[in-house]
């Protein structure tokens, strides 16, 4: 067994792994290939800063790593059935942590999977906070908008900061978008200058990564969703953060369901 990184590794040698080990994943996967090399793509995921354990050289489990200045987010852990029960996980953990020197790592993990919460945490994750994902048909009705309707490129702002109704998860944040600014979009409403309501969506996944709005988040979101023309749109929004009671009733009462909730787990290094 060989443990090192996946510079020299195919995306398709990994994503055949990557089939193999979550076949039978405590949630079902839509296995698209095409999708899945896209969505890392956007991701940004480095290979030089991801590892893999090979037997005879077939890869038989892998964490792959989105870096940011001082973290890594470990945004798939795997490993393929018939190499189960071998500490592959802690292994690897052992072999990149002598190797890099982030300050920090992160991960998220389904409640549910109450055995990889358990490794996590002897690995020396603790667990930070819930995040829930949702997906549906928005069902958004007629409304006027209250202000001007602006699409640019992805952009930050303090007024957004301001705005923002949930710190997002890593692979939604700043850290992780500006690393490919060309596949994401800043929708907003405003109104004599002001910002009402904005949304970060990546238009390649139909995915919205970000939001924020004025209150009541109803009236702003609502015209800007129109807006955008998701109403009716079969949508994902991942990863929201369990404190945001008022994002989470808007999104049920629009037609989104919660469909998983998933752990955010940090580790800092001394």
């Amino acid at each position: 067994m060989e443990i090192r990184t996946l510079t020299e590794t195919s995306w398709d040698t990994i994503y055949f792994s990557f089939m193999e080990a979550f076949e039978n994943y405590v949630i079902p996967m839509n296995f698209n290939k095409d999708s899945t090399l896209k969505r890392w793509e956007i991701s940004s995921i480095d290979l030089a800063l991801s590892y893999g354990a090979f037997d005879q050289e077939k890869l038989v489990a892998f964490v792959l790593h989105i870096p940011s200045e001082e973290e890594l987010y470990n945004l798939l852990i795997g490993v393929i059935p018939s190499h189960r029960g071998q500490h592959l996980i802690e292994k690897i953990y052992e072999k990149f942590e002598k190797e890099l020197s982030h300050k920090k790592s992160s991960l998220e993990v389904i409640r549910e999977n109450v055995k990889a919460v358990k490794l996590y945490e002897k690995l020396g994750f603790k667990i930070k906070r819930e995040l829930l994902s949702f997906k549906g048909v928005l069902q958004i009705p007629e409304t006027e908008s209250p202000g001007d309707y602006v699409i640019g490129p992805l952009n930050y702002s303090r007024e957004m900061s301001r705005l923002e109704l949930s710190p997002p998860a890593f692979e939604n944040s700043q850290a992780c978008l500006s690393q490919h600014p060309e596949f994401h979009e800043t929708h907003c409403l405003i109104k004599d200058g002001h910002m009402l309501a904005y949304i970060i969506f990546t238009p390649q996944l139909n995915s919205i990564r970000e939001i924020g709005a004025l209150t009541p988040v109803e009236k702003y979101l609502d015209s800007l969703l129109t807006k955008m023309k998701l109403n009716g749109e079969d949508l994902r929004i991942m990863n929201i953060g369990a404190e945001s009671e008022e994002l989470h009733e808007y999104l049920q009462k629009r037609g989104l369901e919660l469909f998983v909730t998933q752990m955010e787990m940090t580790k800092c290094r001394v």
